[in-house]
Parts: C-alpha cells; structure tokens; sequence
C-alpha cells in the first residue's frame, strides 16, 4: 500500500529581494559621516569611560622606615579628577608612579 504524494510549492508575496530596515540604515549613514577625528573623540571617550583617567602619584605611606623594600598600604594621586587618598597599591604591596583610576561617576 504506498501512497504517492503530490507536492506543490505556491509562491506568495512579492517575491523581490527584501529591503533592509531603515533603521539600520539610518545608524550606518551616521557612523560613516563622522570624520576621522570624531573617531578618534568617540575612542578616547570610550577609553576614558572603560579604563579610567591617569594619574600620578604624589606620596605614599608605608610601616616604619620607607625604603625601596618598604611595603606601601597607602598611595596618594593627583589627577584629571584631582587628588585621591587611600588608594591600595596594586602589585606587589608598591604604588605604581602613574596609574589609571576610574571616573567618579
């Protein structure tokens, strides 16, 4: 007992190529008129707001005598954002002379 099928496929539609969204369109021709230095303004801005401004170090406080063996526990920056105090060092117990801190927001 088999049974034969027949198939037919019917085409529905307009059948031409489909038109990309306009929205999607709208974001590309904005982002290719922006001029190679607004690039590099949306780069320093995006760095800034994933890594944080520089700065530099302005003293540091360790346990008794301060040598080049010394621990630190306390380093004091001045930076973009002015000064920060009770900034814990970050390797190996020593505060790096320039370090990138991330904004107050």
């Amino acid at each position: 007992m088999s049974k034969k099928f027949d198939v037919k496929v019917k085409k529905t539609g307009g059948g031409g190529p489909q038109q990309p969204d306009p929205f999607w369109a709208l974001i590309v021709s904005v982002l290719k008129a922006i001029p190679p230095k607004g690039w590099l303004v949306v780069v320093l801005v995006l760095g800034v707001l994933t890594a944080g401004t520089p700065h530099l170090l302005i003293s540091y406080t360790c346990h008794g005598r301060c040598n080049k063996f010394s621990q630190h526990y306390d380093c004091a920056y001045l930076g973009v954002q002015g000064m920060r105090r009770n900034v814990q060092p970050e390797h190996q117990g020593r505060c790096s002379a320039i370090r990138l801190l991330p904004l107050d927001l």
